[in-house]
């Protein structure tokens, strides 16, 4: 055999000893990129699953959010209204007191002047009254334009110290 051959022979099984040692890492190489390739599709199918759910329960908490205002307005109103109502119960109790009182026989009698013993209104808005009233202790007493012009004078002059209190009377008249 000839010297060439036997090189040519070596070179030979040199390559294959090469092939069969870097063989092994090359496909290892290509298995572990392979894996990269999935894991990162993996994760980005993962991330997307995420992603979507995170969505629908962003728009779930939306609507929650949403339904709980308007529950809150619609429970504010309804307050409102109970509000409203107890104002007008208060007021029909207030009516009910003064026409006990008979200081609504205005809106119960229709004509004005056929009762004498009726408040009347007379200057200045004032109501003067002209029956008997009954006053603390159940003394009664009478209530007359009088009385009251007596009052603002007797104000007017003097106060608890005795100094004079024009702006009391000026506000009276």
């Amino acid at each position: 055999m000839s010297t060439g051959l036997i090189v040519l022979i070596i070179v030979v099984v040199v390559l294959v000893l090469l092939a069969l040692a870097v063989l092994p890492r090359m496909r290892a190489q290509a298995a572990e990129r392979r894996r990269q390739r999935e894991l990162e599709a993996r994760r980005t199918e993962v991330a997307e699953q995420h992603r979507t759910e995170a969505d629908a329960r962003t728009a779930e908490a939306d609507r929650a959010a949403q339904q709980a205002r308007a529950q809150r307005m619609e429970a504010e109103a309804a307050e409102h209204r109970a509000q409203a109502s107890r104002a007008e119960a208060e007021l029909h109790q207030e009516r009910a007191g003064l026409t006990e009182q008979g200081l609504r026989d205005d809106e119960i009698l229709p004509d004005r002047d056929s009762d004498p013993g009726r408040a009347r209104v007379v200057e200045e808005r004032e109501i003067v009254e002209e029956r008997p009233a009954r006053a603390e202790g159940g003394r009664e007493r009478l209530f007359d334009r009088d009385s009251r012009e007596r009052d603002s004078r007797f104000a007017q002059e003097t106060d608890d110290a005795g100094a004079v209190r024009d702006d009391v009377a000026d506000r009276r008249r």
